[in-house]
């Protein structure tokens, strides 16, 4: 995996890039002139390591929207914590963040630490999501359901029949068609 190491001492990134190769990274650098963002883009990097005298609102706005554009782990090093929160860290995108502790001999399983948070926390997102969908489909199906019963006179069970019977027919899935009557319906009212 390569590492993007961004950091303003030029002693930290020699470091970086002596202990980070024999823990089996590839290393690279972000030039002072080249925008963290532009680098990113080129999707080569695999996680990012930051190491800055201490958090910023400012860095965190930056590194929250990186996050959101270029999905990886980050590491955060910092001397100080400065004004920023914790919670307000981790809710930028950063996987892991140490205060005070940029040491050699550690480096490698605080990446270990920072790439597996990572992953749960694209997991949890992952399922939630999933979870929101699934959500949004059966209250789709719920409404279309209501409206085949008003409708058709039909029990709940025979409006579910019709919409499963239309969706193997139709080679859609249950919400696809769910979503079709609901929506014709809706064109319909407003039509009127």
């Amino acid at each position: 995996m390569k590492v993007l190491i961004a950091t303003n001492s030029e002693q930290t990134e020699q470091m970086l890039m002596q202990a980070l190769p024999q823990g089996g990274y590839q290393v690279d650098t972000l030039a002072a002139s080249a925008p963290l963002a532009h680098r990113l883009a080129q999707g080569d990097i695999g996680m990012l390591l930051l190491a800055v005298p201490q958090a910023s609102y400012p860095l965190l706005s930056e590194l929250a929207a990186l996050c959101q554009r270029h999905p990886m782990p980050v590491a955060l090093f910092v001397k100080q914590t400065g004004s920023v929160v914790t919670d307000d860290v981790l809710a930028s995108g950063v996987s892991m963040y140490v205060i005070d502790g940029l040491d050699v001999g550690r480096i490698v399983s605080v990446l270990e630490v920072a790439r597996s948070r990572f992953k749960q926390l694209d997991k949890l997102k992952a399922d939630l999501d999933t979870a929101r969908r699934s959500l949004q489909e059966r209250k789709i199906i719920e409404r279309a359901k209501g409206i085949l019963m008003r409708q058709n006179g039909c029990s709940e069970e025979d409006a579910y029949r019709s919409l499963r019977n239309t969706a193997m027919n139709k080679n859609k899935r249950l919400a696809e068609v769910a979503n079709d009557v609901v929506s014709v319906v809706e064109m319909l009212r407003s039509a009127e």
